[in-house]
């Protein structure tokens, strides 16, 4: 719920649907301004209907993955936690959101 709230978010939605995300900091407070290079890990970003979020992983939750995809029509976010291994996050994520689509998708028909 969390993921698909913030996705609303259009700053939110910019920095987590984007691979490479520079944040300009002001000027502290001897003068100097730097600028911050924030990298996406996740691989799925540029791939098409896929619009973001995040990787993780803990040691309670092992290799975790939130992702938002725009499907048939669908828009969700799909999220798993404690994955077999890091790689299969992503072969997981776009089965669950096909299913997911092809559910909403019949569920439409009856609303």
């Amino acid at each position: 719920k969390l993921g698909a709230l913030c996705m609303g978010d259009a700053r939110f939605a910019k920095v987590v649907g984007t691979k490479y995300y520079h944040v300009a900091r002001k000027k502290d407070i001897n003068g100097n301004k730097r600028t911050y290079r924030w990298e996406n890990t996740h691989r799925m970003i540029e791939q098409s209907g896929v619009t973001g979020i995040k990787t993780g992983i803990t040691n309670s939750a092992g290799p975790c993955l939130a992702t938002a995809i725009d499907h048939e029509e669908s828009s969700l976010v799909v999220v798993l936690l404690n994955c077999k291994n890091m790689d299969c996050r992503w072969l997981e994520t776009f089965k669950l959101a096909k299913w997911a689509a092809k559910r909403m998708k019949r569920i439409k028909q009856f609303c």
